[in-house]
């Protein structure tokens, strides 16, 4: 991610806490299926997520650009059908992507993630908080390791898993 990039407005990200305590939040409303004649129903919330934020695991130091694209069942399908020949896609290391199908509505998603750069949260919380402006001509080369993208993609699965993408 570019410093042009980070200073365009982004949605804004809304923490768990946020998302289960605010009366203006959307949610969507769910039935469990149980035995009619033993229990009434319960009834669960799932609260909508942004499909564009920031995130970071508990266990890595590191701040994650997140963005997840619907995808439709025929890209699914060329995907999983497609042969290890076809697949001419070179690795990128400042990327992550995996593909993540949500649980309860069963829709897919193109999980992209890009490292954002310590020099750019620095600039940023400069700027916004403190007021400082400084030019920072400096580049970063942030690149994944395997145990990187692993752990990031295990933990956002997790997370991804109590929300509802909108």
């Amino acid at each position: 991610m570019n410093q042009d990039q980070a200073f365009n407005p982004l949605p804004p990200f809304v923490s768990p806490q946020q998302n289960l305590t605010s009366a203006n939040t959307p949610h969507v409303t769910t039935v469990d299926a149980v035995h009619p004649s033993t229990q009434t129903p319960q009834l669960t919330t799932i609260p909508l997520h942004p499909t564009a934020f920031f995130f970071r695991p508990s266990n890595d130091f590191c701040h994650y650009y997140v963005n997840c694209k619907e995808i439709c069942y025929d890209t699914v399908t060329y995907l999983l059908n497609k042969s290890p020949n076809e697949n001419n896609v070179q690795p990128n290391e400042n990327e992550c992507i995996f593909y993540y199908r949500q649980q309860i509505d069963t829709r897919f998603y193109r999980v992209s993630c890009e490292i954002v750069s310590p020099i750019l949260i620095n600039d940023y919380l400069n700027k916004n908080i403190l007021g400082i402006y400084s030019q920072n001509l400096e580049q970063e080369n942030l690149t994944f390791t395997i145990n990187q993208k692993d752990n990031l993609e295990y933990h956002l699965k997790q997370y991804l898993s109590l929300y509802l993408l909108n």
